[in-house]
């Protein structure tokens, strides 16, 4: 394989990673988990507006999708992809709430 072959028939890594933190996030929603975006790293730094100087990379509630975290989690499939398919950078925590667990 030559390193300067372009395969524009294959997906790119970050798409393809994109694409299973979407399916992993409502496959949580659809399991009755409540799901909140957080925000990614890029790069090596927070994709928050705060960039490298984050001290809390890739780990806190994305404000923009999320504006009060935790208390704005849905387990409502189209707010969920809806999330993940226009912020695909987001991630979301693995078990934050089980479906029996009130958020208050």
């Amino acid at each position: 394989m030559s390193q300067g072959k372009s395969y524009p028939d294959r997906p790119r890594h970050d798409e393809v990673a994109a694409a299973e933190r979407r399916a992993a996030a409502v496959s949580y929603a659809e399991g009755g988990w409540f799901v909140v975006p957080l925000h990614g790293v890029r790069g090596g730094d927070c994709t928050c507006p705060k960039g490298r100087g984050c001290l809390n990379a890739g780990k806190h509630p994305f404000g923009k999708l999320a504006p009060q975290g935790f208390r704005h989690a849905s387990r409502y499939r189209p707010i969920v992809e809806f999330w993940f398919k226009t912020h695909p950078w987001a991630t979301n925590p693995r078990t934050w709430c089980s479906p029996t667990t009130v958020a208050t």
